[in-house]
Order: structure tokens, then C-alpha cells, then sequence
């Protein structure tokens, strides 16, 4: 898995969230960049390393809720 991504709000959910290796078939793309941050690493939950230097644990769906840049 790379290391970054530009994830937006619009990017598609995928309707299965369980792939290890991240979400099958989801492209690295416009409307698709969550793909590289949606991976079931921890029980359909992933460790998010924040700005603030904290560290959450943030369920997939969650994902989208998440404010990713400034814009």
C-alpha cells in the first residue's frame, strides 16, 4: 500500500470494506483516492496518526467523516 493519497469527501464508498490488501478493483482515481486508507487492518478499523500527533482508532465507515485538508 502507498503511502498517501488525496482522499475527498465526494470519493466513493466501497460497498465492501473487508479486503486486507484494501478495497478489490477500487482504483486509485478521482473520486476513488479513499481507496488507499480503507482497509480492514483491525477489525473493520484502521490506526489514523493525526496532525496533533495523536493516534485513533477509526472504524471504515468513519472514514468519511474525517476532515482530510483544508479544503
Amino acid at each position: 500500500m502507498w503511502v498517501g493519497s488525496w482522499p475527498f469527501d465526494f470519493d466513493a464508498v466501497p460497498d465492501d470494506v473487508t479486503g486486507e490488501i484494501g478495497y478489490p478493483g477500487y482504483p486509485h482515481a478521482e473520486g476513488y483516492f479513499m481507496g488507499r486508507f480503507c482497509i480492514d487492518r483491525h477489525k473493520k478499523a484502521i490506526n489514523i496518526g493525526f496532525v496533533s500527533s495523536s493516534v485513533e482508532r477509526v472504524y471504515l465507515e468513519e472514514l468519511w467523516t474525517l476532515k482530510w485538508h483544508m479544503n
